[in-house]
């Protein structure tokens, strides 16, 4: 069974947080509450006050992402959001992971120049040949990543 768990980044802390999402509603939003992740402990060793008052991180609903279930070459956690480095025979190509919900599930998304006169195109494959993908980043941090390839 694949591992489910969400990454966030809370700007209260300033820094990422990975663990059980907890999202809210239009509704929750006006009476104050934030999307939240709660990072997973051992929640037994812990009394109440402290998780009420630390276990909790709000987070930037912009920055969730899940894990796919997959680690990079490097054993790395691959998240939704991540920008990977793909090589295929001499070619190396960058994309960011996404979310298939027409398909459920994970791909790399990247867009090519192609043609004569320099268009655009968002080309898609899967996470596949997981032995020769790299996370180098993630859209939030740094989203020069995927310009420099552009």
């Amino acid at each position: 069974m694949r591992e489910i768990e969400f990454r966030g980044y809370d700007p209260g802390f300033n820094k990422w947080v990975y663990g059980d999402f907890v999202g809210c509603t239009e509704s929750d939003k006006e009476k104050g509450y934030n999307p939240t992740i709660i990072p997973r402990v051992d929640i037994e060793e812990l009394d109440s006050e402290w998780l009420m008052a630390w276990g909790y991180h709000s987070v930037d609903l912009e920055t969730v992402g899940q894990y796919t279930g997959l680690k990079d070459k490097n054993g790395v956690k691959i998240f939704e959001g991540d920008i990977c480095k793909y090589r295929y025979g001499r070619s190396t190509y960058i994309g960011k992971v996404v979310f298939n919900t027409r398909a459920c599930i994970f791909e790399m998304r990247r867009t090519e120049i192609v043609g004569y006169h320099g268009e655009r195109a968002t080309k898609t494959q899967l996470l596949n040949h997981i032995d020769k993908v790299e996370v180098i980043g993630n859209i939030h941090d740094n989203p020069e990543l995927l310009e420099a390839e552009r």
